[in-house]
């Protein structure tokens, strides 16, 4: 699957329901995924997700995203079993109540990502830069931004995680 050089944009039109999602681009169980060069605005209401992926040996690059909630807003969630690169993207993620411009690995599936270059944003009353359950992970020469009143750069949950060179 490729999903390359895309302008997609999606707005909430009306909440049915407590708890409505929206995931803008959701590859599941895609092996071999390609999600590049795209710019990527998703405005939701309660939960928003700009790219969900699961699957082995993804990358997910050169990519503008921005995720915007009024509870909580996700750039990228990447659920197992998963293996694959994030690098080169630009990750903003902005909620009332809680951001994450990177979340994985919580289903309780083997994740396992290098997370590398990439610009991150968030902005919420709670926010975590990226929050991962992974298996494996690689975190290096990416910046994170973090505005909130409760704030996490890297949280892991994991067996082996290699950090380097971060800002």
């Amino acid at each position: 699957v490729a999903f390359d050089s895309n302008n997609v944009n999606v707005t909430y039109g009306d909440v049915v329901g407590n708890y409505d999602t929206i995931y803008v681009v959701d590859f599941k169980e895609s092996d071999d995924a390609v999600i590049s060069n795209n710019n990527i605005v998703a405005d939701g209401k309660t939960y928003i997700y700009g790219i969900q992926i699961s699957g082995e040996d993804f990358i997910i690059r050169a990519n503008n995203i921005s995720s915007t909630g009024v509870y909580y807003a996700n750039g990228i969630d990447i659920e197992g079993p998963a293996t694959g690169v994030i690098y080169g993207n630009e990750i903003h993620a902005a909620g009332i109540n809680s951001a994450y411009p990177i979340y994985s690995g919580m289903n309780g599936k083997d994740v396992s990502v290098n997370y590398t270059n990439n610009d991150l944003y968030g902005e919420a009353y709670y926010v975590v830069g990226m929050s991962l359950g992974d298996v494996e992970s690689l975190i290096e020469e990416n910046d994170i931004s973090l505005d909130g009143n409760y704030t996490t750069g890297i949280a892991f949950n994991g067996a082996q995680i290699n950090i380097a060179h971060n800002n």
